[in-house]
C-alpha cells in the first residue's frame, strides 16, 4: 500500500524525519516537513501525533526568529499535551512559550523567576537537557537586569545538570563574574575542544556536530572583545572556525598573515555576538576591531541586494545600461559592511573577506569599494593563510562551464583561446571537490598534469572584482 493512501503514516514518518533534521541543525528543512504534517495530523484526527508535531513546529519557529508564532503553537501544544494527561510533557511547552517571551518582550524579574521554575519542572520530568540550556538562558536574561546574584545561584545548579558545552559555558559564567578572566578563557577552550574531540572526520557531519558549541564560542568572542585586545579577538574568532573546520580549536599566527598580505593586502573577518556584527581588520600595520552595529540590518541588506539582482537578471529593473536599484542596493550594503572600515583598510591592494551568517551569499565583488580590487572570500583566516602558503602544483589554466548554463557549451573554447590556446581541449569527467563538476579544463604541455576547477577556486587565488 502506497503511503500516500495512508496519510496520517505518512506525516507520522514525516515528523520523524524533521526530528532528525533539528537534530543535525536543519530547521529550515525540519520546517518545511511539518508545514505538511501538521496539517495532515488535524485532517486526520491524530491528537497524540498532532500534539508532538505542534511541539516540534514551536521550537522550529523559535529558532527562525518568529517568537510569536512560536507562543501560539506551543500554547496549542500545551492545551493538547493537558486534555491527553501528558503532564511530563508540558514543561516543555512552558519552556517554549517563556523563551518566545524573552524574545518578544525582553527580560524583566518575573520572567527570569518563572524561567527558573521552569527549568524544575524540566528536570523532575527528567528532561535534564532542557533543563540546563533553560537555566543557561535564564542566568543570561539575570546579566541583562544586573542581577548578577541571582545569575550566579543559577549557574551551580547548570554546572550540576549540564554536559558538554552547556557545562562548561556555566563555568566559564561562573568564574567571570568571580572576575577570574583567565579561568574564564580556560573553561571556554576546554570545552571548544570537547567540542571538536566529539566531531567525526567527515567535514559535513562535523560541521553539524560542532554547532553545539556554538553559544559557548561566541562567549568567549565576547571575552575577547571586551578585554580591548584586538589581536585576541582575532584569535578567539579563528578558535571556532578551526574547530568547525578540523575538529581542533587553533589560530594563525598574526605574523604568517601580515607577511602573506603584503603591504596592501588585508583580511577582513565578520563576527557575530549576540545581536552585534563586529569586523576585524588585518593589515600589514596590525589588527582593528571595528563595531558595525546589530546584525539585522546588514543581513536584510544583504537579502534587498539578492533580489535586486534576481530583478534585474529577468529584465525587470528598468532600462539596459542604466544603474538601476541593484546598484543603490550594493552601495547600502557596503555603507554597512564596508563604510566604517575605511580607515583600517588600506586605499587599494587585495582583500580576503570572511564572513559569517547571511553574509556567506553576499556577492563582493559587486559592491563599488571592491569592484576594481581583487577579493577572495574564504572560511576562515587560517584556511587562507594556508592555502596561501601551498605552492601550486604546475602552471596551468582551469575553463569550466556548467552545469546548468544554457550557453555553457559554446562559451569555454573562446574563453581558452582567448589565454594563449597552448593547451589540451577536452571534455571533463573527473570529480573536483565542490559540489559541482567541471565539463571541461585544459592541461599545459609544461607540466602534462590536469588542472582542475577547484584548484583555480582555491583560498589563495585572487579573483579580480570586475
Amino acid at each position: 500500500m502506497a503511503l500516500r493512501e495512508c496519510p496520517e503514516r505518512l506525516a507520522m514518518m514525516r515528523c520523524d524525519l524533521a526530528a532528525a533534521l533539528l537534530s543535525i541543525r536543519l530547521p529550515g528543512e525540519a520546517r518545511a516537513l511539518l508545514d505538511l504534517a501538521v496539517p495532515e495530523l488535524e485532517a486526520a484526527g491524530a491528537r497524540g501525533g498532532l500534539a508532538d508535531a505542534r511541539l516540534l513546529l514551536a521550537r522550529l519557529e523559535l529558532l527562525a526568529s518568529a517568537p510569536h508564532a512560536a507562543a501560539a503553537t506551543a500554547e496549542r501544544a500545551a492545551a493538547d499535551l493537558k486534555d491527553q494527561g501528558r503532564a511530563g510533557m508540558l514543561p516543555l511547552a512552558d519552556d517554549i512559550m517563556l523563551r518566545a517571551r524573552l524574545a518578544i518582550d525582553g527580560p524583566c524579574p518575573e520572567l527570569v523567576a518563572r524561567m527558573s521554575r521552569c527549568a524544575g519542572d524540566l528536570a523532575d520530568a527528567r528532561h535534564h537537557d532542557a533543563a540546563a540550556h533553560l537555566r543557561l538562558a535564564a542566568v543570561e536574561a539575570a546579566l541583562r537586569l544586573g542581577e548578577r546574584a541571582t545569575a550566579r545561584r543559577q549557574l551551580d545548579d547548570v554546572a550540576a545538570e549540564g554536559e558538554g558545552p552547556v557545562r562548561a559555558h556555566a563555568l566559564a559564567l561562573a568564574r567571570d563574574l568571580d572576575g577570574d578572566t583567565r579561568g574564564a578563557f580556560d573553561a571556554v577552550a576546554k570545552g571548544l575542544a570537547e567540542v571538536g574531540g566529539s566531531a567525526t572526520h567527515d567535514p559535513l557531519a562535523r560541521a553539524y556536530a560542532v554547532r553545539a558549541g556554538e553559544r559557548l564560542a561566541e562567549f568567549g568572542l565576547t571575552l575577547a572583545l571586551r578585554g580591548g585586545v584586538p589581536e585576541n579577538a582575532l584569535e578567539w574568532a579563528e578558535r571556532w572556525r578551526s574547530v568547525a573546520a578540523t575538529g581542533r580549536p587553533g589560530a594563525p599566527g598574526l605574523d604568517g598573515l601580515r607577511a602573506v598580505l603584503g603591504a596592501d593586502g588585508a583580511v577582513v573577518e565578520y563576527v557575530r555576538h549576540g545581536a552585534e556584527l563586529t569586523a576585524i581588520v588585518v593589515t600589514s600595520e596590525g589588527v582593528t576591531v571595528c563595531p558595525l552595529g546589530p546584525m539585522t540590518p546588514a543581513a536584510e541588506a544583504v537579502a534587498r541586494l539578492q533580489y535586486a539582482l534576481r530583478r534585474q537578471a529577468l529584465g525587470d529593473a528598468g532600462p539596459p545600461g542604466e544603474p538601476g536599484v541593484a546598484m543603490e542596493e550594493a552601495a547600502s550594503v557596503e555603507e554597512v559592511l564596508l563604510g566604517p572600515l575605511a580607515e583600517a583598510l588600506p586605499p587599494c591592494g587585495p582583500v580576503a573577506i570572511v564572513p559569517t551568517g547571511a553574509l556567506y551569499s553576499l556577492p563582493w565583488p559587486v559592491l563599488p569599494g571592491l569592484r576594481e580590487r581583487p577579493v577572495c572570500v574564504a572560511p576562515s583566516a587560517g584556511a587562507w593563510l594556508a592555502a596561501a602558503r601551498t605552492p601550486p602544483r604546475g602552471e596551468g589554466v582551469a575553463v569550466v562551464a556548467g552545469p546548468g548554463l544554457a550557453h555553457g557549451r559554446g562559451r569555454p573554447r573562446p574563453c581558452w583561446a582567448a589565454i594563449g590556446g597552448r593547451g589540451r581541449w577536452r571534455p571533463g569527467r573527473g570529480r573536483c571537490c565542490g559540489p559541482w563538476t567541471p565539463r571541461w579544463w585544459c592541461t599545459w604541455p609544461r607540466t602534462g598534469s590536469s588542472t582542475r576547477a577547484a584548484r583555480c577556486c582555491r583560498a589563495s587565488t585572487w579573483t579580480t572584482g570586475r
